[in-house]
């Protein structure tokens, strides 16, 4: 695994007295905040953030207080060398889903978010796409419009994966990933426990979000970053399109999607409410908004190079998943 200074577009500068601070405890750090796992199913998922690393009980202490220290130093936004930007996301507990929507919502719990992350402001864009993979997959698309700041859609699951693929070789890091539910959620919630991130009263929404009550005239994507941000700071997190998450709903369902779009129903833009999609559909009203590793940010002092990065343990994406999806 490429060491941090691989991994940012600027250098970073920290002093011999905080390199000193943080010497015994990077590597354990490093694992805490380590990159998501690709293609975790949901069954995976749970096992994969409840059971994430810990310390010895001796040095639980002393390394949640340098933990703490450490992150101090990480800022609460980063833009990466293709102009992407993101918000830090903290860990912390969190209610996923709801006794108030569908039946795979339910019952609510309580989950646990081990390691702190950043996630795209802005679902990605065309000019981000077009930057990366040098096609235009809406082009001479229905519900389409050629902006640079609209999302990137007319793209798949295996699509969103070969962006982030490219994204992390050009970083030369394993840093960037889709989503998982919990992360997603988790963000999307910003701590709130309402039915959406502003609250519980749906007439707020057009304040926050294009769904089918506001975008009657123009029947597509807009561009990103038109309404109000959830408090922590992100961007059309409640409908414009649905945006591709890792995990799947089954291998015949397939992939899950998040946030609601320009086309639906104002309930379908709620925190907790879920969807699917087959993974090879690419569609008008579906896009994307990535998920990045902090371990490598700007501010922290260098860490050891390790030569294996330690993940959480979880199943494979369903069998044939990947293959369908490249339909």
């Amino acid at each position: 695994m490429a060491d941090a200074s691989t991994c940012i577009s600027r250098p970073q500068t920290t002093t011999a007295a905080t390199r000193q601070k943080f010497s015994g405890v990077l590597v354990a750090i490093a694992v805490l905040v380590s990159c998501p796992v690709p293609g975790l199913s949901e069954q995976a998922q749970k096992r994969s953030e409840d059971r994430a690393p810990l310390p010895a009980e001796s040095t639980t202490a002393k390394t949640k207080a340098a933990e703490r220290d450490l992150l101090t130093l990480v800022p609460e936004e980063f833009t990466n060398a293709l102009g992407m930007q993101f918000r830090l996301i903290p860990a912390g507990e969190f209610t996923m889903g709801s006794d108030r929507g569908d039946d795979d919502e339910k019952p609510p719990r309580k989950i646990r978010i081990q390691r702190p992350f950043y996630m795209a402001k802005y679902e990605v864009t065309q000019a981000e796409w077009t930057a990366l993979m040098g096609t235009e997959p809406w082009k001479d698309q229905g519900f389409s419009t050629k902006h640079e700041r609209s999302p990137a859609i007319y793209v798949n699951w295996a699509d969103a994966q070969e962006f982030v693929r490219r994204l992390n070789a050009r970083e030369a890091c394993i840093c960037y990933s889709l989503p998982t539910e919990r992360q997603w959620e988790r963000a999307a919630r910003a701590g709130t426990t309402s039915r959406y991130s502003f609250g519980d009263d749906p007439a707020k929404l057009n304040d926050y979000g294009w769904f089918a009550g506001n975008t009657v005239n123009a029947r597509k994507a807009l561009p990103v970053g038109q309404k109000r941000a959830n408090p922590w700071g992100l961007y059309d997190i409640h409908g414009n399109v649905w945006e591709w998450v890792l995990d799947w709903r089954d291998e015949d369902i397939g992939p899950r999607i998040r946030g609601g779009s320009w086309a639906s129903p104002a309930e379908s833009l709620r925190s907790a409410n879920r969807s699917a999609a087959p993974a090879e559909r690419r569609a008008g009203h579906i896009g994307f908004r990535l998920v990045r590793s902090v371990e490598h940010s700007p501010g922290l002092p260098n860490a050891p190079t390790i030569s294996e990065r330690s993940v959480d343990s979880g199943s494979a994406l369903p069998a044939g998943a990947l293959k369908q999806s490249q339909q």
